[in-house]
This record gives structure tokens, C-alpha cells and sequence, in this order.
């Protein structure tokens, strides 16, 4: 039988900037018109405090996307209601070209 295990690229080493969204769930509880209105809003919400969600994600790439989350020099993040809860993570590495350093999306 072949080895279906997935292969992952070794951890990026150079610096990288991350830009993280947290899609949060829209409480069922709200009435249909209330939940409408939250779609695409800031999400403000005494759980999934965004700093321990950022910490969960940058201790989860250690050793997987980067070596280290101390590489991450550039950080955006936000949390948005929708009816679809997810994470999106954009990394941009910065690689070394000759005397200068450019820009490579990783996702």
C-alpha cells in the first residue's frame, strides 16, 4: 500500500508577516434579522479573547510554518461575525535576493 501521508514543506526561516481573520459564529440565539446584521461586523465577545486566539494560532505554526513565532515582524488580526466560522492565515515571507529581501505569499 502507498504512503497517503501528507508532506509538509520544512518551516520557513526567514522573517514573515501574518495577517489572521477570525470568522466567529453569530450566536443562535439571535432572531434571524439580528444575525443578518451582525454578518461582516467586528465581534466583540467576552470569549476568544483576539489576543489568546492570535497566541493560538502563532504557538500552532511553530515548528510547521515558521521555526519560531519570535520571526512574525508584521501582524494583523481581526475577529468578524459570520455564518461560516473559520480562520484565514496569509503569511508573506520575506526571502533573501541577493543584497535585498522580497516578498513571497505563502498560504
Amino acid at each position: 500500500m502507498q504512503d497517503q501521508s501528507l508532506q509538509l514543506e520544512p518551516p520557513i526561516t526567514e522573517p514573515v508577516s501574518m495577517a489572521i481573520t477570525f470568522f466567529m459564529a453569530i450566536p443562535k440565539s439571535m432572531s434571524r434579522v439580528k444575525r443578518a446584521a451582525l454578518k461582516g461586523k467586528p465581534c466583540i465577545t467576552k470569549n476568544g479573547d483576539l489576543t489568546n486566539l492570535i497566541k493560538l494560532i502563532e504557538d500552532a505554526a511553530n515548528q510547521v510554518i515558521f521555526v519560531d513565532d519570535c520571526q512574525v515582524y508584521d501582524l494583523t488580526a481581526t475577529k468578524i461575525y459570520s455564518e461560516t466560522p473559520r480562520t484565514e492565515i496569509t503569511v508573506v515571507v520575506y526571502k533573501k535576493v541577493g543584497q535585498s529581501l522580497q516578498e513571497h505569499l505563502f498560504s
